[in-house]
């Protein structure tokens, strides 16, 4: 399979108020009061290989943003945060959880990394380059088998719109 680059990422169903996009970064303007995943904007690629990769979110402003795998809309899990909570939502066939938990973060902006190994999914994330990066998961999901998709969600739950952007995103086979 081609190498994925940030244009390879397609909207699913529900978008953003606007967007603009280059081939290295894209920009999206949140509407207040968006939902979560899956309902909400959903930015996805398809890989059918074991792969690694990563890209910086910058949010200004009270949005979520998170990594999901998604099957499709009963099956799925996402992780992500907004300025206080860390979230995690797991669909397996229709039966969704969702936790929040308490997450502090020291401004809008973070580095969020995804790894499909023989073992399963796996999300993390880090403030910085020079942090080491946390890990969740490994997540098995039915129908994941042979490919995945996988990609941002944005959801917006505050009262005033929010701005998110992705740059520097790298994709590579993972052995």
């Amino acid at each position: 399979m081609k190498r994925i680059t940030l244009p390879d990422f397609q909207w699913l169903a529900a978008q953003p108020h606007t967007t603009k996009r280059t081939r290295l970064s894209l920009k999206a303007m949140l509407a207040s009061n968006t939902p979560a995943p899956p309902a909400g904007a959903l930015l996805l690629a398809v890989s059918d290989e074991y792969f690694v990769c990563e890209g910086q979110v910058i949010v200004t402003g009270e949005a979520e943003v998170g990594l999901v795998f998604h099957h499709t809309d009963t099956t799925f899990v996402s992780i992500g945060m907004d300025r206080t909570s860390l979230f995690t939502t797991l669909s397996i066939m229709g039966w969704k959880n969702r936790i929040a938990l308490p997450y502090a973060s020291t401004n809008g902006e973070r580095i969020w990394m995804m790894r499909r190994a023989e073992e399963g999914l796996f999300i993390g994330w880090k403030e910085n380059e020079k942090q080491d990066a946390h890990w969740m998961g490994p997540f098995q999901l039915p129908g994941l088998k042979h490919s995945v998709s996988f990609g941002w969600y944005m959801t917006n739950l505050s009262e005033a719109a929010s701005e998110v952007r992705i740059e520097r995103f790298t994709y590579h086979r993972h052995p």
